[in-house]
């Protein structure tokens, strides 16, 4: 059984380990554009050629997660595949995104939105 994850402080922790997590790990930092609302967002995203995705956070807290048949080119512009958009307390149900603990204390991430973008 999942226990989705509701005080501030227990969230914010999970999201540091998240981002811990994912900035560790070995990769390459690729600089694009997203198409974003309102603007579009010049950022460098972290590259995981392994997984054939890519990741980056900060957007008010969010997490934005993209899927690809390759390498994003340097200074072009990628889809938006998951925006991954955590609750800093309790629980939003208009949020897609949350984190969760399971029966044997394993953080995970959550999501029970749509994908974005139909190219994979």
């Amino acid at each position: 059984m999942l226990v989705i994850l509701d005080d501030p402080l227990e969230i914010e922790a999970a999201l540091h380990f998240i981002k811990c997590r994912f900035t560790s790990s070995p990769s390459r930092t690729v600089f694009v554009t997203i198409s974003y609302r309102p603007t579009d967002l010049a950022v460098g995203v972290r590259w995981f050629s392994s997984h054939f995705s890519w990741i980056v956070f900060g957007i008010d807290g969010r997490m934005l997660l993209g899927l690809a048949d390759k390498k994003p080119e340097e200074r072009q512009g990628v889809a938006l595949t998951l925006e991954f958009a955590i609750p800093h307390e309790g629980i939003d149900r208009f949020t897609p995104g949350a984190f969760a603990v399971d029966e044997y204390g394993n953080l995970l991430l959550v999501y029970r939105g749509a994908l974005l973008s139909g190219h994979i």
